[in-house]
């Protein structure tokens, strides 16, 4: 009698007890991931007209810009402008920063934050008055008092955290005596030269300045202008053309070196007094003697 062999029982695959732990593990995160992601609230962020999307699970737009690390300054333009706005999904929170300005005027200093767009703005909310013949520098350039008052302010985007330097040089007055003549201007200018020069005063070599061209101007100076006259002289087969400030002829010719000997003689005469545009001739006379 024959007897069928029975097969082998089937043996069980039987899984590691750590990888079933960790696969466990990893099934468990990633749902909490979904259903964090899930929950999360999308925002969008602008800062300075610079926007970005954002996912938050903050309740309110001051935890948000907390979260995001967004410092702010009174000064600056926040909206929603309540902190403790709840935060919605598709919600917009903006900030505006202020620029920061430093104004140098009359001896002080002001920095302060601003949403001023202008020079003049910003001199106006500083309460800094500027007249029309003042100067104004704004980041080592200088403009007059109209050119400065609408030039751009760099925004806080751009200037970061360095304030943008803004100085008033105040115009001074001063007189000025020609001739017979007075008038009074005002001038920014440093020296006496360079404030005769912006009003378009015109000097020969041979004119008097009293202060002296390099003189510093302060307010009240008094600028006294003594003026040379033209005189031609005509000697030795030349003709010179120049200025002074004597009064007779002969003083103008030991001025230019010109030597009268023996007979020679000028016309006018050397006691002669000079007169404006005056001509001077000096005739040479020699001797002979025939024998």
């Amino acid at each position: 009698m024959e007897t069928a062999a029975t097969p082998p029982p089937r043996r069980r695959l039987r899984w590691p007890r750590g990888l079933i732990a960790f696969t466990a593990l990893t099934v468990i995160a990633a749902a909490m991931l979904a259903a964090y992601q899930a929950t999360l609230t999308p925002i969008r962020l602008v800062i300075d007209d610079q926007a970005r999307l954002l996912r938050t699970h903050q309740q309110t737009a001051g935890a948000l810009l907390m979260d995001a690390g967004v410092g702010l300054y009174p000064e600056d333009i926040v909206v929603p402008s309540d902190p403790d706005t709840p935060l919605v999904p598709g919600m917009t929170v903006s900030v505006q920063r202020a620029g920061l300005v430093s104004i140098n005027a009359d001896g002080h200093i002001a920095t302060f934050r601003t949403h001023a767009r202008s020079v003049e703005q910003a001199l106006l909310e500083a309460r800094v008055s500027v007249g029309p013949y003042d100067e104004i520098q704004v980041e080592g350039t200088w403009f007059t008092a109209s050119r400065a008052a609408g030039h751009a302010l760099p925004t806080a985007q751009t200037t970061g955290r360095e304030p943008t330097h803004i100085t008033i040089r105040r115009a001074i007055p001063f007189t000025v005596y020609d001739e017979d003549q007075a008038a009074t201007y005002l001038t920014t200018a440093p020296t006496v030269g360079e404030a005769l020069h912006r009003i378009g005063v015109t000097l020969y070599l041979a004119d008097g300045v009293e202060p002296p061209l390099g003189e510093r101007i302060t307010a009240g100076t008094n600028i006294y202008l003594r003026r040379s006259i033209p005189v031609t002289v005509q000697v030795d087969g030349r003709t010179l053309h120049t200025r002074t400030h004597r009064e007779q002829v002969d003083e103008v010719l030991a001025d230019l070196s010109i030597v009268l000997t023996g007979q020679d003689y000028a016309l006018p005469p050397l006691d002669a007094p000079l007169e404006d545009d005056a001509t001077v001739r000096v005739v040479r006379v020699t001797e002979r003697f025939e024998v």
